[in-house]
């Protein structure tokens, strides 16, 4: 077996410590040009159809782009570059790995940032479409642009036994050598989860989010996160119906947690579910509502007009259907480093409304980028 198919894993935060596939057995990569088979060397013309047909076989990890959802949410053709769209893997190997004792935190520069008067172009942008009624909530992102030190050092941050108790609910690493990238992810947020036992679905969008510091009462209290969190739990309950022959029902409509400097908040909305179709999942699932907005549709056309660049692995989703598990992060607080110049794209954001500044909503940024390189970086800030 290839030197890059050896060293292709994935790597999943578990109860046990971390749950890691290796050796593929199948490995697609599907662009809006060709769907590549990487072990057999082979390609094809890529289709909507050959997509679909694709994503309704059963895959041990997927991980999906952004932009992918665009072919579930217009039949026009979006993009004329060649761009990745998904990758598709299933695998051989499994084995559990404890997290490590030492470990010796890399640095990273940063090599390109949005400033203000850009953001607060864009803001505006946004809100003219707010005000002219074209959405109730648009979720507007930018990407850093990162030089890292040592992806080794890097990786073994990420599997220390200090940093294991900071990691979020579905962090993980992707080893995509193929493709000659690193995905590293801390991301807390779950685009859905399916329990085989209880046949449920369930989503828990996150919608809200301010500094620790100004306390859980002060996110409580305000009205814009609250309209925030209100527009897109009404979204995924739609969205979630959709799916079964059962309506959704909302579980919590208002629940916390802390991440490194930062309280967010999120519902929990649940559907009944005999089994699961993945293809189903996903066309009506993806991209989460809680990172484009409302009405999705609308929405994710005014995001690629407004934000003007392909936000790739970020906001997309990595979903683990192995050994019962079956569950879909949301990528945020993710890094997707080129394995050959070990630059960077770390992407942070938020949801747009009539209530939002663009001062607020700019730090906001800021807090959610350094939520991240705080800790899994020596000495970087912005």
């Amino acid at each position: 077996m290839a030197e890059t198919s050896q060293s292709t894993y994935a790597l999943f935060k578990h109860e046990e410590g971390f749950l890691k596939l290796e050796r593929p057995s199948k490995y697609l990569h599907i662009t809006n040009k060709k769907i590549y088979d990487r072990l057999r060397q082979t390609e094809q013309d890529f289709s909507v159809a050959a997509l679909k047909d694709l994503l309704g076989h059963c895959w041990h990890v997927q991980s999906l782009h952004y932009e992918l959802g665009h072919y579930f949410l217009s039949d026009a053709p979006y993009f004329e570059e060649e761009l990745s769209l998904a990758t598709l893997i299933n695998f051989e190997e499994k084995s559990i790995i404890r997290p490590t004792e030492a470990h010796k935190k890399t640095t990273a520069t940063v090599e390109k940032i949005i400033t203000k008067d850009e953001y607060e172009n864009l803001f505006h942008k946004t809100y003219e479409n707010l005000l002219a009624g074209n959405c109730y909530q648009l979720n507007l992102t930018s990407l850093i642009e990162l030089k890292i030190s040592n992806t080794d050092d890097l990786i073994n941050t990420f599997l220390s036994i200090e940093l294991y108790p900071k990691l979020g609910e579905f962090a993980h690493i992707l080893s995509l050598p193929f493709e000659e990238r690193l995905v590293i992810s801390n991301s807390p947020e779950c685009l859905y989860e399916y329990d085989h036992e209880r046949k449920k679905l369930t989503t828990r969008p996150i919608k809200g989010t301010v500094a620790d510091h100004l306390g859980k009462d002060f996110l409580i209290n305000d009205v814009k996160n609250t309209s925030e969190l209100n527009i897109i739990t009404d979204l995924l309950r739609h969205d979630l119906s959709a799916i079964g022959k059962n309506f959704s029902k909302v579980e919590s409509m208002r629940e916390f947690f802390y991440v490194p400097g930062l309280i967010h908040q999120y519902s929990k909305i649940s559907v009944e579910l005999e089994e699961c179709n993945n293809l189903s999942l996903v066309t009506s699932l993806f991209p989460g509502g809680s990172i484009t907005g409302a009405p999705k549709k609308r929405v994710v056309e005014l995001i690629k007009n407004i934000e003007n660049k392909d936000r790739g692995i970020y906001t997309g989703s990595t979903i683990l259907n192995f050994d019962n598990i079956y569950k879909s992060s949301i990528n945020i607080r993710s890094l997707d480093i080129a394995s050959s110049s070990n630059l960077a794209l770390y992407g942070a954001g938020g949801g747009i409304t009539l209530l939002s500044d663009a001062e607020s909503e700019f730090f906001e940024l800021k807090a959610k980028a350094n939520s991240f390189l705080k800790v899994f970086f020596k000495d970087v800030k912005i």
